[in-house]
C-alpha cells in the first residue's frame, strides 16, 4: 500500500511539496518553454504548480495503455512530459523525512535478509514486494540510486541483489532495473559514492540515515492498529 495512506506525518510532507515552484526545482529550468505549452492546454499553470505534471502524465500514460491516443498537441511534446513528471516526482521525494517514511522499513528487510544470509542462516533469499510507481520511485531514493529512472512503468521492477565475490569472499549490493516486462535488457544502476558493485558495509554506511525499522516507522507515523485514518485523498 502507499505509505501516505498509513502515515499522517508523511502525508503531510507530500501534501507541503504541492507548494513548490518550476523556478525553485533547478533540474526543470530546461524545460520552461514545455510547461507554458502544457498549461495551455490544459488550463492549468503548470510552472506554478509543477508537481501536478506527475498526475497528468499518470492520467496520460493511463489513456494510452487503454488504446486512446493524446491529442496531437500533447503527443508532440508527451517524451518532455515524462521527463517532467520524472523530475516532478523526485522533487515530491527530495525531503529525508519523505523519502524515509515511505520507504526505510523496505531498507530496513533488505538488510535484515541480507545480514542472515550472510550468516548462514536458513532464511528465503528472494524477497518480492507488490509496489507502486510511488513505492519504487521512494526504494530507489533511499538506496540512493545515482541516476533514478523516471516514473516508473507500470509492471517495472526495482530490486537489490546481494551477491558473494567468489575470489574474496566479500559481499556486494548490485542494483537492478527493469523498466518493462516486455524488455530484455535489465539496467544494472549505480550507488550513489559506491558505483555499480557496492561493497556490502559501505551501502549500510551510505544508506544508514534511510534504514528504519518498522517498529520505529509506527511511532514516527503515529500510527496503530485502531487509528481512523482520512482516505478521502485516495477515494
Amino acid at each position: 500500500n502507499l505509505a501516505t495512506v498509513n502515515c499522517p506525518e508523511l502525508l503531510t510532507k507530500v501534501y507541503s511539496a504541492y507548494t513548490l515552484t518550476a523556478s525553485s526545482i533547478p533540474a526543470l529550468a530546461p524545460y520552461l518553454d514545455v510547461l507554458d505549452q502544457w498549461s495551455e492546454k490544459v488550463g492549468l499553470n503548470l510552472t506554478q504548480y509543477p508537481i501536478y505534471t506527475y498526475s497528468l502524465n499518470d492520467v496520460y500514460t493511463a489513456q494510452m495503455s487503454l488504446g486512446i491516443p493524446l491529442d496531437d498537441d500533447l503527443a508532440t511534446i508527451y517524451p518532455e512530459i515524462a521527463e517532467i513528471a520524472g523530475i516532478a516526482l523526485d522533487a515530491l521525494y527530495s525531503s529525508y523525512t519523505s523519502r524515509v517514511l515511505s520507504a526505510g522499513p523496505l531498507l530496513n528487510q533488505f538488510f535484515t535478509v541480507a545480514d542472515q544470509v550472510i550468516a548462514g542462516e536458513d532464511v528465503q533469499r528472494v524477497q518480492i514486494y507488490s509496489a507502486h510507481d510511488l513505492n519504487v520511485f521512494a526504494f530507489e531514493t533511499v538506496t540512493r540510486v545515482a541516476v533514478k529512472q523516471g516514473v516508473p512503468k507500470y509492471a517495472s521492477a526495482y530490486a537489490l541483489e546481494l551477491r558473494k565475490v567468489v575470489d574474496t569472499g566479500d559481499y556486494i549490493v548490485l542494483p537492478v532495473y527493469l523498466n518493462t516486462p516486455s524488455e530484455d535488457v535489465i539496467k544494472y544502476l549505480e550507488i550513489e559514492e559506491c558505483g555499480q558493485r557496492c561493497a556490502y558495509e559501505s551501502f549500510r554506511s551510505l544508506t544508514s540515515i534511510y534504514n528504519l525499522e518498522e517498529s520505529l516507522w509506527r511511532t514516527e507515523c503515529g500510527f496503530s492498529p485502531d487509528m481512523e485514518i482520512d482516505t478521502s485523498s485516495v477515494d
